[in-house]
């Protein structure tokens, strides 16, 4: 099977799946029910529990005073997908069984365009769009509840609880990532805020035009400061996002978009060479609509939000000796020397010889002869070579301890090469750990698949390897062993200011060599591999 997927799956499966609307509570709902205002029509996609098996008859609408009806375009019966609490991020199965829920699309067809629409039915948990754009997070629907919809903006559309808001409720926002190598900075921004836009679609033949402008002005709003110095920021990827509740996914082959809900990603990244004492990002640009910032600071801790507005417009971090840059790679020990094997030999023939002087001296004893000292020191020091080789050999070999403690390494500093963003330094650390033709797969399809396009370019980052299980056997005739291997992975992904992490469990059986004096992978045949968390 192909090299990336010894070290990625843990990582991608299943894929991760950001998300740019809070989830709350309502996660927990029965039924879950994500509904879409366009035009001319509400439709509604919903994950309907037992509770509430015909949604399609029991949720009604009313739009500026007429009720609609519901038309049920599929339906159908399957497991539920079990998700994260906090994040809403799909989970494996669990050990009870899956819940069967009913799967139903459904529409209220509308005309003209209503000032106003009401909700009544069910306790569900529920999320609405409206042209596109989300106008509250995920929230209970409880007794009635009225939406105000401005056709011009969506971002105006209201409801009248007070309940039923954004947790973040701004235009744009901005969320910055301290790493031991990097700083990166994410912004998240509609276009129609930031330049004038004439139509009410972004054709697909305007998106280039429209990215270049935009991350200009992005670019230049975002100050960042390194440890008191004013430092670059490189713009690393731009992208229009499509937000669901689930996920967030790059827009992968480009689209028309509608105006009023096309969403555009800026990744902007700064080098480092370790973690700083301090950052700062100052956000120069506050022009009407885009008067405030929904914004977060984070590092392995987690995120820290906030909100920038012009009167404190500034994002701090502070280190406080918490952190500091680990070595690139772990060090390993390194492979017996190419004379390892005589350290067996000399064991033997040390043990014999040692044998063979206390016979002699045992025999002279018996006989009255007096016990010469010279033949008991010789004994004596015979017995300690021969323990010293007994070492030196046992230590020459690969038992399952070592076998593990060596593979640790080398997986640990393989994912490790892949925390910075220069090919060259990737390429160079990754050699330390693979050989032969496996480095090239490795570095190619790794590099590829560990930043998750989907996802705008998120990279995953390993923090911890842990052995579960190593069988090692020692190669005929050389410096080496393959081994069956367990093993767990623990690692983290940031990304819309959240940090996401990720516990995996994969088996391989994994061939490793001594290459120019130093312990290497240079092969792998994947077994299986299971997400624990």
């Amino acid at each position: 099977m192909r090299a990336a997927c010894l070290l990625l799956a843990a990582l991608l499966a299943p894929r991760v799946a950001g998300y740019a609307i809070v989830a709350t509570r309502a996660l927990e709902a029965s039924t879950i029910a994500e509904v879409f205002i366009d035009k001319d029509r509400v439709r509604v996609e919903a994950e309907i529990g037992a509770g509430d098996p015909e949604l399609w008859r029991e949720l009604r609408l009313v739009a500026g005073g007429v009720p609609l009806a519901a038309r049920l375009l599929e339906r159908s019966e399957r497991q539920r997908i079990r998700r994260d609490e906090v994040t809403g991020e799909p989970l494996p199965p669990g050990e009870t069984p899956p819940e069967m829920i009913t799967w139903a699309v459904f529409e209220y067809p509308f005309a003209g365009r209503p000032s106003s629409l009401r909700f009544s039915g069910p306790r569900i948990g529920f999320i609405v769009y409206h042209l596109g754009l989300p106008v509250i997070d995920l929230h209970y629907l409880e007794g009635d509840a009225e939406l105000r919809l401005d056709w011009r903006d969506p971002w105006n559309s209201r409801f009248t609880s007070t309940r039923l808001r954004r947790l973040y409720d701004a235009r744009a926002a901005v969320f910055v990532y301290i790493e031991p190598y990097e700083i990166r900075v994410e912004v998240l921004a509609r276009p129609v805020d930031l330049i004038p836009w004439p139509s009410s679609t972004l054709p697909v033949a305007a998106q280039a035009e429209i990215k270049e402008r935009v991350v200009a002005l992005l670019g230049s709003a975002c100050r960042l400061r390194v440890d008191g110095l004013e430092t670059t920021l490189r713009l690393d990827r731009v992208y229009f996002l499509r937000r669901r509740l689930w996920t967030s996914t790059v827009i992968e082959p480009p689209e028309e978009l509608a105006a009023a809900s096309a969403t555009l990603g800026a990744v902007f990244v700064a080098p480092l060479r370790g973690y700083p004492r301090q950052a700062t990002l100052e956000w120069m640009r506050f022009d009407p609509p885009l008067t405030r910032l929904a914004a977060s600071v984070a590092d392995e801790a987690g995120p820290r939000p906030a909100m920038l507005r012009p009167e404190s417009n500034v994002l701090r971090w502070e280190n406080f000796g918490r952190y500091s840059a680990a070595a690139p790679l772990v060090p390993i020990a390194s492979p017996p020397g190419r004379f390892a094997w005589l350290w067996s030999v000399a064991t033997a023939a040390l043990t014999a010889t040692a044998a063979f002087t206390l016979l002699v001296t045992l025999r002279r004893a018996r006989r009255g002869d007096p016990l010469s000292r010279g033949g008991l020191a010789a004994c004596f020091l015979l017995l300690v070579a021969a323990g010293g080789a007994f070492t030196a050999a046992r230590s020459s070999r690969i038992d399952s301890e070592r076998a593990a403690a060596i593979l640790r390494g080398l997986l640990f500093n393989t994912y490790r090469a892949f925390d910075y963003r220069d090919e060259e330094t990737v390429y160079d650390l990754l050699a330390a750990s693979v050989a032969g033709d496996l480095l090239r797969k490795v570095y190619l399809e790794t590099r590829s698949a560990l930043e998750l396009r989907h996802q705008g370019g998120a990279t995953a980052k390993v923090k911890h390897v842990e052995m579960v299980r190593v069988e090692p056997e020692p190669l005929p005739g050389e410096a080496g062993f393959r081994a069956r291997a367990v093993w767990n992975v623990t690692a983290s992904i940031g990304h819309w200011g959240h940090i996401h992490q990720r516990l995996n469990r994969y088996e391989a059986a994994l061939t490793v060599k001594a290459v120019d004096g130093a312990w290497k992978i240079t092969g792998m045949e994947i077994a299986g591999g299971e997400r624990l968390r």
